[in-house]
């Protein structure tokens, strides 16, 4: 069996020159978790049921392809930080891969982690 190391970057080429934007997340031991398309040059949406799933998975790696070759946009690290992701992946058509690597995670600073602690993200209960 391949390990995450060896089949990450076949991920990245798989997307790298797609003209679209195209997202797939998986545990740091490759246990596949989503992958999704919104047929944008741009941007990814997910569902509610599709965040859900991703804040729940622990470990969660984040690989996405940018067609217009840019680093992070601030809505990756915000999706990152919402969803805890520990690493997240940008590909470029050029082959390049921008990596951010967060071995912790966001830890209460998550939205996941606020939502495993309250069941909800969108307040803060009073104590």
């Amino acid at each position: 069996m391949l390990k995450p190391t060896h089949w990450m970057p076949l991920l990245s080429l798989l997307i790298r020159r797609l003209p679209i934007e195209y997202a797939m997340a998986h545990t740091d031991d490759g246990v596949h978790v989503i992958r999704q398309t919104s047929n944008a040059p741009n941007y990814v949406a997910f569902s509610s049921p599709e965040v859900k799933r991703l804040m729940e998975t622990e470990n969660l790696v984040f690989t996405h392809n940018h067609p217009g070759g840019s680093a992070f946009s601030d809505a990756d690290i915000i999706f990152s930080m919402s969803v805890d992701a520990r690493e997240i992946r940008a590909t470029q058509n050029s082959g390049g891969v921008w990596s951010m690597v967060f071995p912790d995670g966001f830890g209460d600073f998550s939205k996941a982690a606020l939502q495993k602690k309250y069941g909800s993200f969108s307040a803060i209960p009073e104590e």
